[in-house]
């Protein structure tokens, strides 16, 4: 199946499987969903979104990519290889990844399309127009963006639970990261960076995203000798992040 694929306009009003790990991201993706009119059940890795598919007849799947025990692609074979013709559920991958290399291996996968990280509400709402048809927000809604103002403007009151949810979760992910860097473990430092990179593209902390994902490549090529120096220069800007988020949070 073809990524260009259309199918008749349908009434919302659709059930949703959010597959993924990361807190923030889950809560998030949820959100968008239900703002688009829609029911949203939740997956926290690849086996438990394989189970309750098997269990539920979902409308359509956002799959994040890579989660622990069963990634996202694993996951959407597993759930085309128990399809039957009568039923098949539109998957959409949730990737990080340059847009080539998601194409390919989602397509490889049985996935019928992808969204880029990080999640946003009109990127949202034009997939499931492609896979489920007529939906529609109100325009108000229906702007994104990658900072913290304009993730505050799209969910509201509700951004303050998303801030706190980031302040209780990134400590522990940043004590991890100087943990793994002290015993010289860049697998495992990679592998937290670009979690906690996930977190801070999904609340608005560019910045920070930015020096988590220099922080992973680093430690994927084996390291360098500003690895100290990122991850301070991480807990720096998150220092100031938090500051910001407490205004959001009054």
């Amino acid at each position: 199946m073809t990524f260009d694929k259309q199918i008749d306009s349908l009434p919302a009003g659709w059930r949703i499987l959010v597959a993924e790990d990361n807190p923030l991201n889950r809560r998030i993706a949820i959100s968008l969903v239900e703002r688009l009119g829609c029911r949203a059940d939740a997956a926290v890795d690849g086996r438990e979104a394989v189970r309750l598919h098997d269990a539920m007849p979902y409308d359509l799947v956002l799959m994040d990519c890579r989660m622990p025990h069963m990634d996202g692609y694993q996951a959407a074979m597993h759930i085309r290889s128990r399809e039957t013709s009568a039923r098949r559920t539109p998957i959409v991958g949730l990737t990080a990844s340059s847009e080539d290399d998601a194409r390919l291996r989602c397509e490889a996968a049985g996935m019928d399309d992808f969204i880029a990280k990080p999640l946003h509400l009109p990127r949202l709402r034009e997939v499931f127009d492609r896979w489920l048809g007529g939906m529609r927000v109100n325009a108000a809604t229906a702007g994104g963006g990658d900072e913290l103002d304009a993730m505050h403007a799209v969910f509201g009151a509700d951004f303050a639970e998303l801030a706190m949810l980031y302040r209780r979760d990134s400590p522990p992910r940043i004590r991890l990261m100087k943990e793994a860097a002290a015993v010289v473990d860049h697998l495992r430092l990679a592998e937290t960076a670009h979690v906690f990179c996930g977190s801070c593209i999904s609340i608005g902390a560019t910045q920070l995203s930015a020096l988590c994902r220099r922080l992973e490549q680093r430690a994927r090529n084996g390291g360098a000798d500003d690895i100290g120096e990122l991850i301070g220069a991480i807990e720096n800007e998150y220092d100031r992040i938090c500051v910001r988020l407490q205004t959001f949070e009054v």
